[in-house]
C-alpha cells in the first residue's frame, strides 16, 4: 500500500497525493468548532478520450413502461443490456446513436436492470414493466 501523503498549503489550504480510485469525505472545523464535510471521488484516466457520464444524462423512459421504453443519450454511442430479476439477458443493442426504442410487449412484468456502456463505463437504472 502507497502512502497517501498530506501537503499542508499554509493558511486554510491542504494538499492529498498518492490516493487510491474511491470516494473520500473531508470534514474541516475552525477554532470555534465549526465544519464542513465534502465527499469527492477519485478515479484513474484510462485515455485521452475519458467521459464522466452523469447518471441524468442517460434517460430511461418511460418508468414504469408499459409496451414501449426509451433510452437517450446524445453524448456518444452507448451499448445497452437489459436484465430480467433473475439476472438474464432479455435485450441488447451496439452502438446505439442517440436513441434506442424497444417494444416490451413480449416481456413479463416486473422489475428490470437497464445496463447502459458509454466509454466503457456503466450506468445501471432499474425499470419497472407493468
Amino acid at each position: 500500500m502507497e502512502k497517501v501523503n498530506n501537503t499542508p498549503g499554509g493558511g486554510n489550504t491542504s494538499t492529498q497525493s498518492n490516493l487510491l480510485p474511491g470516494c473520500y469525505t473531508v470534514t474541516a472545523s475552525d477554532a470555534e468548532g465549526c465544519r464542513i464535510t465534502a465527499a469527492s471521488c477519485v478515479g484513474i484516466a484510462t485515455g485521452i478520450n475519458n467521459l464522466n457520464i452523469q447518471l441524468n444524462e442517460v434517460q430511461v423512459f418511460p418508468n414504469p413502461a408499459t409496451n414501449q421504453l426509451s433510452i437517450q443519450y446524445s453524448g456518444a454511442a452507448f451499448n445497452y443490456r437489459v436484465y430480467n430479476n433473475l439476472g438474464q439477458l432479455v435485450a441488447s443493442g451496439n452502438q446505439v446513436l442517440e436513441s434506442a426504442e424497444l417494444n416490451t410487449t413480449d416481456m413479463a412484468r416486473g422489475v428490470y436492470l437497464v445496463e447502459i456502456e458509454i466509454a466503457n463505463q456503466k450506468i445501471r437504472k432499474k425499470l419497472l414493466l407493468d
